[in-house]
């Protein structure tokens, strides 16, 4: 199951935050491992953008099962093909935080979409 935003904001250790070492990344100082901060996104905006066509197929939030059944041929040929999905993981970089897309084949790589329109960050525990 893919979880999909329009637009809004998450939280990330910072990609700064990590010092490059051969081979790997760590993080730096022990008072840095939890240390987060929100990154924004804008709307995707591309037409190729799995977030962008679920935005604009569904005004409310919406889960889209793609396990299978009767599908218009636009579907079903946009299905199969590739798009651009947003990928964001725990650790994020100032530009690339609204620019993460990775390519993705949506009726190959996912049993289903949830898709909520604009999001919040998550807030730290103290």
């Amino acid at each position: 199951m893919g979880a999909l935003f329009g637009s809004g904001g998450f939280r990330a250790v910072p990609r700064s935050r990590l010092r490059r070492r051969p081979g790997f990344l760590r993080f730096g100082a022990q008072e840095d491992r939890l240390t987060t901060r929100t990154f924004r996104v804008p709307s995707a905006g591309t037409p190729l953008a799995v977030e962008t066509r679920l935005a604009a197929a569904c005004a409310a939030d919406h889960v889209v099962d793609l396990r299978g059944g009767e599908r218009p041929a636009a579907v079903a040929e946009w299905l199969a093909g590739t798009a651009r999905f947003r990928s964001f993981g725990a650790v994020a970089g100032r530009l690339t935080a609204s620019l993460a897309f990775k390519p993705v084949v949506p009726g190959e790589e996912f049993d289903g979409l949830a898709f909520v329109h604009t999001v919040t960050a998550s807030t730290p525990l103290p």
